[in-house]
């Protein structure tokens, strides 16, 4: 799908180009090996810290996602709440998973996207890690989006979010 591959460039961008700065709302930090990074979210986006790192919600909450980081003997542990989350809100996965995996800004990134439904139509949930080798610290980015159509309404906000890494602050 043409968007997934938009989705995939915009987290080059974010990787390579990360001495962009939106021109949007609040910077968030959070940690990320032994640094701090950070990323600046819209005026009407809920934005919660989480454990790990950061949860950002568009205004309907069409769009969630998750910006964290996780260290290679907590991604199991990540992986069961996450599993959990979409469990609660009845998310079905089929179980086929699109994986690829390139070398972008230093990083190894790796990418799925889910075949899922929610309530009975078609849903975007995508995965990304990104180990820039710190420590065995990876940066994951997580994407819900409920509807297809919310999947391509947001990509230019969640982009700019993106877009909006720094690293190291």
């Amino acid at each position: 799908m043409l968007t997934q591959v938009v989705r995939v460039a915009l987290l080059a961008a974010f990787l390579l180009l990360s001495g962009l700065s939106a021109s949007q709302a609040g910077t968030y930090e959070m940690a990320l090996g032994q640094g701090r990074a950070g990323f600046t979210f819209p005026d009407d986006w809920k934005v919660n810290k989480i454990k790990r790192g950061l949860e950002g919600l568009s205004r309907k909450q069409e769009v969630a996602f998750w910006i964290e980081a996780c260290f290679d003997d907590e991604l199991a542990q990540l992986q069961k709440e996450h599993d959990k989350y979409f469990a609660d809100h009845k998310v079905a996965f089929s179980g086929k998973v699109e994986t690829s995996q390139a070398k972008k800004g230093g990083a190894t990134v790796t990418t799925k996207i889910f075949d899922a439904k929610y309530k009975g139509a078609n849903t975007m949930v995508v995965s990304i890690v990104a180990d820039f080798g710190l420590n065995k610290a990876k940066l994951i980015y997580t994407e819900w989006a409920t509807t297809i159509d919310d999947y391509i309404d947001f990509d230019e906000q969640v982009g700019a979010i993106m877009k909006s890494f720094k690293f190291p602050l």
